[in-house]
């Protein structure tokens, strides 16, 4: 009687939210700028509907973000410790087998039919040759995927709205439909019948899912929008039975390939048209080191960009052991994370691996690695740990500072400090390196080491930068400045990342719930693939994201423009800004993250921060900060490498015919790769291992 009592009251309360909540929905009016821009907001808007309960909302996630920072945490390293990785899957493969009902007929109801019979073929063979669902053969062997089907997808099919956005505590779902499928998915889940059996799967499932929460939201400064739009985006892809599809087109096409290996020479499926990239007949290369990247298949240069996703640090996913275990052997666990005192006494963190090699035992020479990550990046991203691994790995000590553009540098500055003004930036940059580098003397991590300053899209710019100011006043005594895909005109790569998110303006919301939503899909899916580094071997198929040019050149755009999201709400907190009415103190933030996507790069630069310089004109300001106004250094300063790809869209044909000119044989033009679109390739990989290490 407990028990069903208890399951009574449960309904009840959400019967109730979903009334209430069901009718104070109402459709949020679009203003004309709005409609003539794609921002996050919008999209979140357009799919699951506006948020009126954003205070209860708000309360219900902050219960979530508690215990999983405060409880899963702690209780998870002493789990995961004691038992290993294959023990814990064993139990979570069980749970997950135990659920096949609801899974079934939410199929059945969706008209699924192929989807509800993989999900019993699935059940037999898991309970039987997978001993009790603790094994997956049938994932394994046969290649029959589970379609994670369930009643809130399946009301979706019946053309039930979602209703505003709804969060409860420990629930994956952000609105009322599927908040509500989830009471009929627990009906018929196996697990609600067996006593305890609920407690063993929600302890076993919690401490598993928080390394990726933590690794997703820990660094956030509003950790409630982005697990909103991350539900969002995997509801609609759950509602669209994606990642079952995709991975059946997978396994159907290796089939094929297998077939034909078997009678004849395999053709593989074609690939999307390659576009060639010629040279500039003005921008000569004849100087400089120009590489050709083998089978690399350019698309175009923005879309070929996307594949920066496939850069990833190779050592994850231990075999024997879990993250949160104290035994984990993956390149993230070994991160020692430190913190000194720089402006204004604040504290910056940042983030160091050790070598692993003993440079004194092995007469090698101590290296440090300083890495400055691009627009926004930290050092929990991984691209600056794919890039500590790449140097780690070969004996280096490797440190990250985060971006002047995250709100984690811009909340240890002081409130008048604004981020974008190359000079400044750069200098303040300097300053907090040579903290870092005491802090990691005064704890013995170095002692007197060769130092390369390294950094990539806009941290390439501040390491350009300090090599000039380094001229001028060492204070580092790095031996080598080494950039990558540096901008070289403020001015013109504001103009470029614009013109990408206004692109998106023809959207319609059929085109964001399809191709963007597919889109989306394919890079989370992308992401989560252990690929090497290509080789330019092995099949390219791999390694290319097949998305319509207009769709790429959204998602890189809003890449660019959610790296200055979080800025902006802190740079808002500390001190109005202008142009933003609604108050950063206020709960309900939905419509200042409205008012904030609407903030593009050059109102930013001209409306923001330029009043911070009020004695520097607009135009001065952009002189400034471009990679001209260091001529001299780029071209004298022996220390100076850069690394580029002659197709990025951030350069004008003026700006790449500068490089080439001023840089000579100490800059390198890749044919192919967009803006960091090469980086997974091991061509790039093992040149720029040879510039940073002086192999």
């Amino acid at each position: 009687m407990k028990k069903h009592g208890s399951f009574g009251g449960v309904f009840t309360a959400v019967f109730l939210a979903v009334f209430f909540c069901g009718c104070a929905v109402t459709e949020i009016p679009e203003t004309p700028e709005e409609r003539a821009t794609l921002s996050l907001s919008r999209i979140e808007n357009r799919i699951a509907g506006p948020d009126p309960c954003e205070p209860f909302n708000r309360a219900m996630f902050s219960v979530t973000d508690f215990c999983m920072v405060y409880l899963a945490d702690p209780v998870g390293r002493v789990y995961c410790t004691i038992l290993p990785r294959p023990v814990i899957e064993c139990i979570d493969n069980a749970c997950s087998n135990l659920e096949y009902p609801a899974r079934a007929i939410s199929s059945l109801c969706r008209a699924e039919w192929k989807g509800a019979g993989d999900e019993t073929i699935r059940f037999l063979v898991n309970t039987t040759v997978g001993i009790a669902g603790l094994f997956d053969p049938a994932k394994h062997w046969l290649h029959i995927y589970s379609t994670n089907s369930g009643f809130g997808q399946a009301f979706a099919k019946w053309g039930v709205p979602s209703g505003c956005i709804f969060v409860l505590p420990f629930s994956s779902a952000a609105n009322v439909r599927d908040t509500a499928g989830l009471l009929f998915d627990m009906v018929f889940d196996c697990k609600t019948y067996i006593p305890y059996c609920g407690w063993a799967t929600f302890l076993n499932r919690t401490v598993v899912a928080q390394d990726r929460y933590s690794a997703a939201f820990s660094g956030a400064l509003d950790p409630y929008k982005g697990f909103v739009e991350y539900s969002i985006l995997q509801g609609e892809l759950d509602r669209q039975l994606w990642s079952y599809r995709m991975q059946n087109r997978l396994r159907d096409r290796m089939r094929e390939l297998a077939k034909e290996q078997q009678t004849s020479k395999p053709e593989l499926p074609p690939l999307p048209p390659e576009k060639p990239v010629s040279v500039p007949e003005h921008a000569s290369v004849s100087g400089c080191r120009w590489v050709e990247l083998p089978r690399y298949h350019s698309i175009d240069p923005v879309t070929d960009s996307l594949r920066s996703v496939f850069f990833r640090e190779q050592q994850r996913g231990d075999f024997w052991y879990m993250p949160l275990s104290l035994f984990c052997d993956d390149f993230v666990c070994r991160r020692s994370e430190f913190s000194v005192r720089c402006f204004d006494n604040k504290k910056m963190q940042y983030a160091f691996w050790k070598s692993p090699v003993d440079s004194k035992a092995q007469q090698k020479k101590e290296q440090l690695v300083i890495i400055l990550p691009g627009i926004g990046g930290t050092y929990m991203n991984s691209s600056p740990v794919a890039f500590a691994e790449l140097f780690n790995m070969r004996g280096a000590n490797v440190a990250v500072i985060n971006s002047t553009f995250s709100w984690q540098y811009n909340s240890s500055e002081s409130a008048r400090r604004i981020p974008g003004y190359l000079p400044d930036d750069a200098e303040s940059v300097r300053s907090a390196i040579v903290k870092v580098l005491a802090d990691l003397r005064e704890r013995k991590k170095i002692t007197s080491p060769e130092i390369t300053l390294m950094g990539y899209s806009f941290g390439a710019m501040h390491t350009l930068k300090i090599a000039q100011l380094e001229e001028e006043k060492t204070l580092i005594g790095a031996a080598r400045f080494v950039a990558v895909n540096p901008p070289v005109s403020l001015d013109n790569a504001i103009s470029a990342a614009d013109s990408l998110v206004a692109s998106g303006a023809g959207l319609s919301d059929k085109e964001i719930k399809g191709d963007f939503i597919d889109a989306a899909g394919q890079i989370m899916f992308s992401s989560s693939r252990k690929l090497p580094p290509y080789d330019g071997v092995s099949s390219p198929h791999n390694y290319c994201i097949d998305v319509p040019n207009k769709v790429s050149r959204v998602l890189v755009g809003l890449n660019l423009k959610n790296s200055m999201r979080e800025l902006l709400l802190s740079a808002h907190k500390k001190s109005p800004l202008q142009g933003l009415k609604q108050p950063a103190d206020t709960v309900r933030k939905n419509n200042l993250y409205l008012e904030i996507d609407r903030v593009t790069f050059r109102y930013y630069a001209e409306k923001i921060l330029s009043p911070k310089y009020p004695d520097i004109p607009i135009a001065q300001l952009y002189k400034n900060s471009d990679l001209r106004s260091m001529e001299n250094t780029l071209k004298l300063n022996e220390k100076v490498f850069v690394l580029h790809n002659i197709d990025d869209f951030l350069l004008t044909e003026q700006d790449k015919a500068f490089l080439s000119t001023t840089l000579k044989n100490r800059l390198t033009w890749f044919n192919h790769g967009g803006h960091l679109g090469n980086l997974h390739t091991t061509h790039f990989q093992h040149l720029l291992r040879a510039v940073v290490l002086s192999e």
